[in-house]
């Protein structure tokens, strides 16, 4: 028998607000109406789906796993409404993006602005594995990382491919120089990101593979602090250009010895690849992408 997605949005609308008002007023329609038709769903399959807690109700725990596939629906039905509105052409709705910084993002934010002025944008920062919940949660429709994503679950595309420089403030003794190498950098103190984020990382994996150790480090919690850091003469900063900035208080060296870089990925799902305004996203993306190489 073929499932009553009217029963099925009633069941979602009250499990995921918590209780049948609010639920009644979401769904614009009356308490008792609502409470009807979760009443028939339940008695048509034999189930129990919500139980009361409190002032409010919760999903039973078969409602719980009922309401992990009705989110999936709903979601997908969503996206459905969004492709049928869309076209190449016309590029409408809401862009939700994410980013482990804001410069890579508001870049590409910018260039699809100028292009696309209708559609409102928002963009939130974090790091990568709240990004990846984010995104697999439909959280969020697209987000710029800086971890290889699984090419089975998603779309990507190289946006950045940043060298990584040593950064000192403009007394800092490394400042006279044009370049420094791993070997000197290994016997100075070092201010580097909070370990799980990427460029740590590279700078480790360097340092390990040239066999050296480093022999002092700070770590900052946050570009801010880590910039403040080094301004401040504790340490050699090792980062992309891109988040080295162009701040006049500080001097870029490049590495001798090492060729190290710093990739940024544009992703999303692989299925929210076909909603307008996110294939929308990434075609600019890739122009400014191809320009800027």
């Amino acid at each position: 028998m073929a499932i009553n997605i009217t029963y099925l949005r009633a069941f979602h609308a009250v499990a995921t607000e918590g209780g049948f008002s609010k639920a009644a007023r979401v769904l614009r329609v009356s308490q008792p109406t609502l409470s009807q038709q979760v009443r028939s769903l339940e008695d048509r399959y034999g189930v129990r789906l919500l139980e009361r807690r409190g002032h409010g109700v919760e999903p039973t725990d078969f409602g719980k796993e009922l309401l992990a596939v009705t989110e999936q629906v709903f979601t997908a039905i969503s996206e459905a409404e969004e492709m049928l509105k869309g076209s190449r052409d016309t590029v409408t709705g809401h862009l939700r993006l994410g980013a482990v910084g804001p410069q890579k993002a508001v870049k590409l934010m910018s260039a699809f602005r100028a292009r696309f002025p209708d559609p409102d944008l928002n963009l939130m920062t974090t790091g990568n594995p709240e990004l990846y919940r984010a995104l697999r949660d439909r959280e969020i429709d697209a987000a710029v990382v800086a971890e290889p994503p699984d090419e089975d679950e998603f779309h990507a595309l190289v946006v950045t491919d940043e060298p990584v420089v040593a950064m000192v403030a403009k007394d800092h003794k490394l400042a006279r120089k044009k370049t420094t190498s791993l070997k000197e950098l290994a016997g100075l103190p070092l201010v580097l990101r909070d370990r799980g984020i990427m460029i740590r990382r590279i700078v480790e994996d360097a340092f390990k593979d040239a066999g050296l150790a480093i022999s002092e480090c700070m770590e900052a919690d946050g570009w801010h602090a880590h910039h403040e850091m080094i301004a401040a003469g504790l340490g050699v900063g090792i980062l992309s250009t891109a988040d080295a900035g162009d701040d006049p208080r500080f001097k870029h060296l490049a590495i001798s010895d090492a060729e190290l870089s710093n990739p940024d990925w544009l992703i999303c799902l692989k299925e929210r690849r076909r909603m307008p305004i996110v294939r929308a996203f990434f075609e600019v993306a890739e122009e400014l992408t191809r320009e800027t190489a």
